[in-house]
């Protein structure tokens, strides 16, 4: 069985969110895997196993509210057997009518996609939103360790040679965790101890990693085109003397005793 596309995932998360704030944790209990973890804003504890889940979930039965949902952002990664889906959405509080504002929740859901059965949830973190303007991010801010870990677990158990071309999670310099595809780096450029890393559809982030590290972490198609310097050669676009271009405008200069080495990468590519 192929793996489920991220609107199947996507429908499968909303279904289990808003059944949770229906008083209904069925949906959840049944897509569980065996060591699905759960984090929530009213069960207080890291909740791990089918039993403990369904033990908190009664626990937190009459305090956490109940009402309908309204979805203000998504977003979704799918990939290595692997689905993750982040929803940014209101609740309209029924107990609570009278409220002007409804309340602001994020959740992220990892899924996991591979086998002959239907997707199995591996771990979930529902928390407090502070707005729902921001609308692109893969991963709440309110990520922490514990989902991290869970990630970085996960992909240990994995291939290593193929994971790496399918994720790339790092730290920036506010110890925000970020989830980002390979494939969607441009470049990524040595700033002190730091690395500056250009994506491709958002502002640059700053890792707080050093360059050899981050470089060492993407697929091997990546080129050093200097010491402080690598690109994505999909981002390519043309190369006069010294002067690497990319597909957007951006100059590039590179080393010149890199030239024959580059000029052997872009070429093995572009065959």
């Amino acid at each position: 069985m192929p793996d489920p596309d991220s609107a199947q995932l996507h429908n499968l998360t909303l279904k289990l969110i808003t059944d949770y704030f229906h008083g209904d944790s069925q949906t959840l209990l049944h897509y569980a895997a065996k060591d699905c973890s759960w984090i929530g804003p009213w069960e207080n504890t890291y909740a791990k196993g089918a039993e403990d889940i369904r033990e908190v979930m009664a626990q937190s039965a009459a305090s956490r509210p109940y009402g309908d949902i309204e979805l203000k952002a998504k977003n979704a990664f799918t990939g290595n057997g692997l689905g993750i889906i982040t929803l940014n959405f209101t609740l309209s509080d029924r107990q609570h009518p009278s409220r002007d504002q409804a309340l602001p929740f994020r959740l992220s859901a990892v899924w996991k996609t591979t086998g002959d059965k239907s997707p199995r949830l591996i771990h979930a973190h529902l928390s407090r939103a502070l707005t729902t303007l921001v609308k692109n991010e893969l991963f709440p801010s309110t990520l922490g360790r514990e989902n991290y870990n869970v990630l970085r677990t996960y992909f240990k158990n994995q291939d290593k040679v193929a994971t790496r071309e399918s994720r790339f999670i790092y730290k920036d310099i506010e110890s925000t965790w970020h989830f980002t595809h390979p494939l969607d780096i441009r470049y990524i450029l040595a700033q002190g101890n730091h690395t500056q890393i250009f994506t491709q559809n958002a502002q640059p982030v700053t890792a707080n990693h050093m360059f050899g590290r981050i470089f060492s972490s993407l697929p091997d198609s990546f080129i050093q085109i200097r010491r402080d310097t690598a690109i994505n050669p999909l981002f390519f676009k043309s190369l006069s003397h010294t002067t690497l271009t990319l597909v957007d405008g951006t100059p590039l200069r590179c080393a010149v005793k890199r030239l024959p080495e580059i000029k052997a990468r872009l070429a093995e590519k572009s065959n």
